[in-house]
């Protein structure tokens, strides 16, 4: 299996993640990159998407900061993100628009074209 290769879920779907998306180990032991946007630079497998029932902590967005209040919302490489906020360090486009994986490479989160180049 590729180990750049993070999948996660459609956000439209309301049915609850493949048990093939979610067991996944969580990382470990990576580092932090502090600039406009943290991503973990540590490459693995993991992400699916969640639904927000509004019960627990208030969840913050990696990309933006800001909190997710809306119904659905994207969990990958350790983090939640917003729908619009989980983009391709390349290119820019949304993720969650294009595909339902990402990639990472030198601690950039990556769509599966650039990922190739």
């Amino acid at each position: 299996m590729n180990p750049h290769y993070h999948p996660y879920s459609e956000l439209s779907s309301p049915h609850p993640p493949s048990p093939d998306n979610n067991n996944f180990p969580p990382l470990a032991g990576g580092h932090h990159h502090n600039g406009h946007g943290p991503f973990m630079s540590m490459e693995g497998q993991q992400g699916f998407h969640q639904i927000n029932n509004n019960i627990g902590p208030i969840k913050h967005c990696g990309g933006c900061g800001g909190k997710i209040v809306e119904r659905f919302f994207l969990h990958a490489l350790d983090k939640y993100w917003h729908n619009s906020c989980l983009k391709c360090s390349c290119c820019g486009a949304m993720l969650a628009d294009i595909g339902s994986s990402c990639y990472t490479r030198a601690g950039m989160i990556l769509c599966k074209a650039d990922y190739s180049r």
